[in-house]
């Protein structure tokens, strides 16, 4: 028997005097097989898939909190912190920060309205076979997004007035500190009215 292995991205192909005999790759799964599309009805895989949205779908869930009411937040939040896309089989920022201020979440929520996940996520959900009534919730509309992004803008601007508020009240702070140690010094050094003079008494 002659057996000819061909590689491929998504797996591979072995042809042999009985005929071609095509091999897939499972992500979810992590195995090769030749089932074709039946595998995605499998025990194994429709379990691995309902573990991998459930993770997702949590992460997702703690994003989403942010849509409506963002969190913005001074300096740098969980620095270099990232989720996994199991979709675009990819990782994503958490967070928008520009180590000054941070958008809590901002970087999910972003991948989530991206045209690009949105093609993916259609392609995972066919892909793998999943319910086609839960795709929605792992996805964000584009005027969402835009909505969300307005309600940043005005977190910002809420964030950036406290700090000025606070440095306004700290160099105010300073200012009454060095008054009154000058004070203080002009005190203890000032001559009193009757230094330098000769007292005396005299007796008659």
């Amino acid at each position: 028997v002659v057996i000819i292995i061909t590689l491929g991205g998504r797996g591979f192909t072995i042809m042999a005097k009985t005929g071609v005999v095509e091999f897939t790759f499972c992500k979810l799964c992590r195995v090769h097989h030749n089932a074709g599309r039946k595998h995605i009805f499998t025990k194994k895989h429709k379990g691995r898939l309902a573990t991998v949205l459930s993770k997702f779908r949590a992460k997702i869930k703690d994003a989403r909190r942010c849509l409506k009411k963002p969190v913005v937040e001074e300096g740098e939040v969980e620095p270099e912190i990232k989720i996994w896309c199991y979709c675009c089989d990819e990782e994503v920022d958490k967070h928008v920060t520009d180590r000054e201020m941070s958008v809590v979440q901002g970087g999910v929520l972003e991948h989530m309205a991206s045209s690009d996940h949105h093609k993916k996520t259609r392609h995972f959900w066919w892909q793998h076979g999943a319910d086609v009534s839960d795709q929605p919730h792992f996805l964000l509309h584009q005027l969402d997004y835009e909505r969300y992004k307005e309600a940043v803008s005005v977190a910002v601007k809420a964030v950036e007035a406290r700090v000025a508020d606070r440095q306004e009240k700290e160099v105010a702070a300073l200012r009454t500190q060095e008054t009154q140690r000058a004070a203080l010094f002009h005190s203890q050094v000032a001559p009193t009215p009757t230094q330098g003079c000769i007292q005396m008494t005299v007796s008659l």
